[in-house]
């Protein structure tokens, strides 16, 4: 064991900030991590009936002249958007007991393997069947990352930057759904020559990764919990660019190890009330951000235009896209300036005012400005998703559970949110073609009731250590 390093407290400390080698290290794992989640989320929407016509055995001539008849039913596609998700459940509960085992850096390294395997899959389908096989492995390496991200990302965030650094990891969503809209239009790779290319590019995405995993450090959290207190010491060093403010870090960060109870396997935690009750937070918080509606709009925005009676659905998509990015690059301004709960609730009230207007658009007769209405709608959904359901969610599983819950706590709740991931994946085509433009009506009140949830049962974190929050939570006594 190494020798924690003791420092005066009256010691004149440096104020943290983002350094040129931390802003590296974040982008690196955003980059193989939940931005390929994002890309892989949104790949195949645009391009759905060029790569539907190809795998009926159509060729490029017969899909440009449309004399082919597309064999893929309604059933099958729903498989291939629905099992990503599945994958992902698998990838997510796979993460929590790897990571204490073998760290974050090893982790992603498994995690691109996985991604190779499964672009390559997908890339060389020559049919459904290893089409929806390859969406189900790099449905796992996506699971995988949307645990391993979030940790990384709350391990080497400086405190005073907590809450715009966790934004991090919903801003690598929406810029890889952003990507997979631009590549995916018929005008660049959203052809029947081209498909392919779209679904094995997260190859590259690997392939960066992994050759910058030689120089990103490792979780300094971690480290310290394998008593590696000189390498914890030394990481922290270089993503702080200060000797002196890594040894206050880490004689924190080793006091509240010390003050942490052993570490207990999943099954031991969940005898534990406390845990039960706040992992059923976090679950219910995964809840909010995909039963809202969100998703629907990500995997089937050029369907919904259609039905909506939008003439160009392609580039209405792409501006969604590409109007979720920014927001979410707007929401790291302020991140940090208000409560997480305000901005959850006012999130979570303004998508059913939208998905009220988006259902009285699909109502109304075609012309201009219903087309115009109805992007309107969904861009006010994406902004009010954007603001805060689509971040906060991630950051809060790393404020409410210490260091030695947090690889179980994070696995289970990211766990549920790829399980309802997949029912909104799976049944919305369904219950479009049940209940017509009223379907967004059972999003509405779904947003409503979270609103509710997090009023009631929610705690705020903002601003609070993770020992203080543990405490008032009776993680630890």
């Amino acid at each position: 064991m190494d020798e924690p390093l003791l420092i005066d407290s009256t010691e004149d400390v440096p104020k943290a900030r983002i350094t040129p080698f931390l802003a590296l290290a974040i982008f690196v794992a955003v980059l193989g991590g939940t931005f390929q989640f994002g890309y892989n989320l949104g790949v195949i929407n645009s391009p759905q009936n060029v790569i539907e016509l190809s795998l009926s055995g159509c060729n490029a001539s017969q899909i440009a002249a449309d004399t082919c008849k597309n064999t893929v039913t309604t059933g099958q596609w729903s498989a291939v958007v629905s099992l990503f998700a599945i994958g992902g459940l698998f990838g997510a509960l796979l993460g929590g007991p790897l990571v204490p085992k073998v760290g974050l850096r090893l982790a992603f390294l498994s995690s691109n393997v996985i991604m190779t395997a499964g672009a390559l899959l997908m890339a060389l389908a020559p049919n459904v069947t290893v089409l929806v096989l390859g969406r189900v492995v790099i449905g796992v390496a996506g699971g995988l990352t949307t645990v391993l991200t979030p940790m990384y990302l709350a391990a080497i965030a400086p405190y005073a930057y907590k809450g715009a650094v966790g934004t991090m990891t919903q801003l690598g969503v929406t810029s890889g759904l952003f990507l997979s809209q631009i590549l995916s239009l018929s005008s660049i790779w959203g052809t029947a020559n081209s498909w392919r290319l779209l679904l094995g590019l997260p190859l590259v995405f690997a392939a960066v990764q992994t050759l910058a995993l030689a120089i990103l450090p490792e979780s300094p959290v971690w480290l310290i919990t394998c008593d590696k207190h000189d390498k914890a010491r030394a990481s922290l060093a270089r993503l702080r660019g200060s000797p002196r403010l890594a040894r206050y870090e880490l004689a924190a960060l080793i006091k509240d190890t010390e003050q942490a109870p052993k570490s207990q396997s999943l099954s031991e935690l969940l005898r534990l009330p406390a845990f039960r009750r706040v992992v059923l937070i976090g679950i219910g918080l995964q809840a909010c951000q995909q039963l809202t509606g969100i998703n629907a709009i990500f995997y089937f925005s050029t369907s919904i235009f259609q039905s909506a009676n939008v003439k160009n659905e392609d580039s209405a998509t792409l501006a969604v896209g590409g109007l979720a990015l920014m927001m979410t690059v707007a929401s790291v301004q302020f991140m940090d300036k208000f409560n997480r709960k305000t901005l959850l609730i006012g999130g979570l009230i303004g998508m059913p005012l939208f998905f009220a207007c988006l259902t009285i658009a699909s109502m109304l007769p075609e012309s201009h400005g219903v087309g115009i209405f109805a992007i309107m709608s969904v861009c006010g959904v994406v902004i009010s998703f954007a603001a805060a359901p689509g971040n906060i969610p991630w950051l809060m599983i790393g404020e409410m559970f210490p260091a030695e819950m947090l690889a179980p706590a994070t696995s289970l709740c990211v766990g549920a949110n790829w399980i309802f991931n997949f029912i909104v994946g799976i049944s919305f085509q369904g219950l479009e073609e049940a209940l017509s433009y009223y379907v967004y009506v059972v999003f509405l009140v779904i947003g409503l009731m979270c609103a509710g949830f997090v009023w009631k049962f929610v705690p705020e974190t903002r601003g609070k250590a993770i020992a203080d929050t543990a405490a008032a939570l009776q993680l630890r006594t």
